[in-house]
């Protein structure tokens, strides 16, 4: 997949001394590239219910650390936003005019534009977040060369497309399934939502070709959240982060910096985590980013560091590797 690179596993059977009925120990050694991303078609999905005020202006705030490296990719991009809200027909429309931001939008100067956006979402929207379902209808709205459909232009046929969500609650995608008598009914009959799986399908669907990459990013409440009030872990969302290989973040950290600026590297290609194919001895992890070793660290601030939750190699500060390199990963599985 674009964004990912290319992984190549070289296979090693220790052979010495063994006979074929021993555990054999395997070599892997795994090449990606960081490749940005030609063209890209951003789009946020923004929380409009009352309790996201304090977060709207967290989006407002980062969003500078987000644009600097989609600007810095020198990546094409078209850049919307919708809410959650899909109580009336306004549901997946683009927020604001213009109804997208390009590089050329202000003169280039897009951060006022698009605090302009956050603040039009507003925190009027229903408390029936709807996020999935809501992309999904901007998405399929947004033909491009179609000019009498509400979001068309937006997206377009060669680029690589980047959802980023971020809600204090659950995705209640039902389409319907719902009687919608009590927003327990979300918790309660989660059986009845729409599979995240559907919704992947659907992103996917739309960049057929396997060039083009399809991530998804969210800034939700994390499993088990008790750190901040009116916030439940967004499992949906973390599900389609986790199929679509998107960053994730948590809504009550006090700045959305970090978080924003992964998710800019991500929507442009660039990956601050590689997915091992196998799982190895953790024990036994070397890495290097064009041909020079990087430190492990696992406080997780400078270095790279090893996830078994999603068997990745995570790279974190001024060790994520840039834009054009090559990462190296060797290790081994077995017995070590």
């Amino acid at each position: 997949m674009r964004g990912i690179g290319f992984a190549a596993a070289l296979t090693l059977l220790a052979a010495a001394g063994c006979n074929e009925y021993e555990l054999r120990d395997t070599e892997h050694l795994e090449v990606f590239h960081q490749d940005p991303s030609a063209a890209v078609d951003i789009l946020f999905v923004v929380d409009d219910s009352p309790s996201m005020v304090q977060e709207h202006q967290k989006v407002i705030d980062a969003f500078d650390a987000f644009i600097g490296e989609v600007v810095e990719s020198d990546t094409e991009y078209h850049l919307g936003v919708t809410t959650t809200d899909m109580d009336d027909n306004g549901g997946g429309l683009l927020i604001g005019e213009p109804a997208y931001l390009t590089p050329e939008t202000n003169g280039g100067d897009v951060a006022p534009v698009f605090m302009e956006k956050i603040h039009a979402v507003g925190t009027d929207g229903s408390g029936w977040e709807r996020g999935l379902q809501a992309a999904k209808r901007a998405l399929f709205d947004s033909p491009a060369g179609v000019g009498d459909t509400a979001n068309a232009g937006f997206l377009r046929g060669d680029a690589d497309l980047a959802l980023i969500v971020v809600s204090d609650e659950n995705d209640c995608s039902d389409e319907g399934n719902l009687p919608q008598q009590d927003q327990l009914e979300c918790y309660e009959h989660d059986d009845l939502l729409v599979p995240v799986i559907d919704y992947i399908h659907a992103y996917r669907g739309l960049k057929g070709d396997d060039e083009l990459a399809v991530t998804f990013s969210a800034i939700v409440g994390p499993p088990g959240v008790q750190t901040c009030a009116d916030t439940v872990p967004g499992r949906r969302y973390l599900t389609a982060a986790q199929e679509l290989q998107g960053v994730t973040g948590d809504i009550c950290d006090p700045d959305f910096h970090e978080a924003m600026r992964e998710a800019g590297l991500a929507s442009t290609g660039v990956r601050t985590a590689f997915e091992l194919e196998a799982y190895p001895d953790a024990t036994t992890l070397e890495v290097w980013i064009d041909q020079q070793p990087v430190a492990e660290d696992p406080e997780e601030l400078d270095g790279w560091s090893y996830r078994l939750e999603d068997n990745a190699v995570h790279f974190w500060g001024d060790a994520v590797p840039p834009r054009g390199s090559t990462v190296k990963v060797h290790y081994w599985t077995g017995g070590g």
